[in-house]
């Protein structure tokens, strides 16, 4: 199992860190190390086209909002499946 993986994906979750605790304030991406392969890869594991789609949305968003600075209104805008 290891990122890109496209018999066995493996997507990580990262969170950020603060020397001080700051409740509501750590960034989190989900789903990192999907691509266009590792969701063609979901779907043969889980059966699921849905699922998929969706894991990689998310992480689309998530990484868009948190690293870009992307608004997450504006993403939904663009989001059409």
């Amino acid at each position: 199992m290891q990122i890109h993986d496209t018999v066995n994906p493996l997507l990580v979750s990262v969170r950020s860190g603060a020397a001080s605790s700051m409740p509501g304030m750590m960034d989190t991406i989900l789903n990192l190390g999907i691509n266009d392969q590792v969701v063609e890869a979901l779907i043969r594991k889980t059966k699921n086209d849905r699922f998929a789609w969706d894991t990689y949305r998310r992480f689309i968003q998530m990484f868009g909002n948190v690293v870009m600075n992307v608004d997450i209104i504006h993403s939904r805008k663009n989001c059409t499946r």
